[in-house]
This record gives structure tokens, C-alpha cells and sequence, in this order.
């Protein structure tokens, strides 16, 4: 189980399926379907992941950052783009917000 992106942000399937009103499972089928296309055209596959749900079963979840999330929601209806599109803005603001502060950031405040 290897993350490639462990230092950038990412969202899991889990969380594509949550924000679109999907099923866990379509979701990880439509990412199925996408992978051969993406590690064709970047030499990379999806991070496969797992997780352990609430009777403690080990389940495979995909962990996939900003472009591979908008990749394979663009498959998606134009409404669950939109909140995919604003959810990694949202990414993109705690991080900043999380980030220490420079030198130059502090004068200028």
C-alpha cells in the first residue's frame, strides 16, 4: 500500500463519493476504467490505499490528487465537477493557511 503523493494533499474515493452522492463502489469502478488512459499518458497508476470500516473490514480505497481527481471527474455530471472543483479549493486554502508564516509574510501583515 504505497501513497505516491504523500506530501501533497489528496481525496480519497471515499470522500469523491461523499461530496457527489455516489456509491463508494461506482466510484472505484469508473476509477478503474480511467487508470489504463491515465498511466498511458503519464507513465503512473491511481495510489490504491485501504481503509478499515465500521465492522473492521480492510476495503481498497484510492487516494488521488488535484489532477487525477479532476481527470476522473470529468466523467461526472457538470454539478459533482463544480464540488469537486471547489472541494480542492477549499484543499488548496487550509493549505496555505497551515503553511508557516515568512519573514516576508509577517512584514507584510
Amino acid at each position: 500500500m504505497e501513497l505516491q503523493n504523500f506530501n501533497n494533499k489528496t481525496i480519497s474515493s471515499r470522500e469523491i463519493a461523499e461530496i457527489t452522492g455516489k456509491r463508494h463502489s461506482d466510484i472505484l469502478n469508473a476509477i478503474r476504467k480511467m487508470e489504463g488512459a491515465w498511466e498511458k499518458v503519464t507513465g503512473r497508476t491511481f495510489s490504491l490505499s485501504e481503509y478499515t470500516d465500521a465492522t473492521g473490514r480492510k476495503l481498497p480505497e484510492y487516494q488521488l490528487d488535484k489532477r487525477e481527481t479532476l481527470f476522473v471527474g470529468s466523467k461526472f455530471k457538470d454539478e459533482d465537477r463544480a464540488k469537486l472543483v471547489i472541494r480542492w479549493e477549499e484543499l488548496e486554502i487550509e493549505k496555505q493557511q497551515s503553511k508557516p508564516l515568512t519573514t516576508l509574510d509577517i512584514l507584510v501583515q
